[in-house]
C-alpha cells in the first residue's frame, strides 16, 4: 500500500497542563469541570473513555513541540510540529507524554516541512476523489471501530471529500485494527495533518468524526510559520 508517513499504528516529556475529557454514551452530555483536571462530554455511543489533552496552542500560536515531546513511543519522528494532541488515559505516562502502543484514541493536529511528506501527501490528494465514498455517518456513527471491521467494508479508505490541496478521508488498518480520520493539506512547501484514530469498543465512529470536525474548524486557517529543529528518525 501506500507509504504511510504518519503512522495510525500506533511511542511521553515536559510538565503539560493535563486536561481531562470524559466520552460517555448519556443522552444530555453537561460539560464537567474542576480545577484540575478539566472534564467533558460526549454523546453517542455507550461508553467511558477518559480523555487527557498533551497539547493545545491556537493556531496563530508559534509555540509548537516536536513529536517526542507529545508523543514518546509509537511513532518515528518525521519532522513534524504539533499544535494539539490528545490520547486516552491508557496512553498517558506519568512524564505528561503520550505512548500510542497503549492507547485506544488519539488526536493531533501538525505540520511539517519534509519534501518526501508533502508528496506522499499530494499522492494522496490526487488520489483521494477515486476512492470509494464513506458509508454516510447517520449508518456507522453508533458503532466501534471494532464493530466497524466486522462488516467488512471492502476497502482500506474511504472518501469524505477533497479539493486541489486538500483531501479528508476514513482509513482502515486491518493490521492495528485501527479506524483513522485523516485530513490532510499542502500549502507551499508545507503539509497539515490532522488526524483522529481510534480502536476497540470504548469509543464510536461518530464521536471520533466528531473530534475530527472540531479539529479541522479550529485549525482550518493556521499561519505559514516556517519551523526548525525537529527531529527525524
Amino acid at each position: 500500500g501506500n507509504r504511510l508517513l504518519l503512522t495510525d499504528g500506533i511511542r511521553a516529556n515536559s510538565s503539560m497542563k493535563m486536561n481531562v475529557s470524559v466520552l460517555s454514551g448519556q443522552d444530555h452530555c453537561i460539560p464537567l469541570r474542576s480545577m484540575q483536571p478539566q472534564s467533558r462530554a460526549l454523546c453517542g455511543h455507550e461508553v467511558h473513555m477518559q480523555i487527557v489533552e498533551l497539547l493545545s496552542v491556537d493556531p496563530e500560536s508559534k509555540e509548537v513541540k516536536v513529536l517526542y515531546d507529545v508523543f514518546s513511543w509509537g511513532r518515528e519522528a518525521l519532522g513534524e510540529y504539533i499544535y494539539f494532541a490528545e490520547i486516552d488515559s491508557k496512553g498517558y505516562q506519568d512524564d505528561g507524554t503520550g505512548d500510542l502502543t497503549k492507547a485506544e484514541y488519539y488526536a493531533s493536529v501538525e505540520v511539517c516541512f519534509e519534501d518526501d511528506v508533502l508528496e506522499v501527501a499530494q499522492n494522496n490528494i490526487t488520489k483521494a476523489s477515486a476512492l470509494p465514498i464513506q458509508p454516510p455517518i447517520n449508518a456507522i456513527g453508533n458503532i466501534s471501530p471494532h464493530e466497524l471491521f466486522q462488516h467488512h467494508l471492502g476497502a482500506e479508505e474511504f472518501y469524505i471529500d477533497s479539493g486541489s490541496n486538500h483531501c479528508f478521508s476514513m482509513r482502515l488498518i486491518s493490521s492495528f485494527q485501527t479506524v483513522s480520520f485523516i485530513k490532510a493539506e499542502t500549502l507551499e512547501n508545507r503539509t497539515k495533518t490532522i488526524r483522529v484514530s481510534g480502536k476497540g469498543t470504548d469509543i464510536s465512529i461518530g464521536q471520533m468524526y466528531e473530534a475530527a470536525t472540531r479539529l479541522i474548524n479550529r485549525y482550518k486557517a493556521i499561519p505559514y510559520n516556517q519551523f526548525s529543529g525537529a527531529t527525524r528518525d
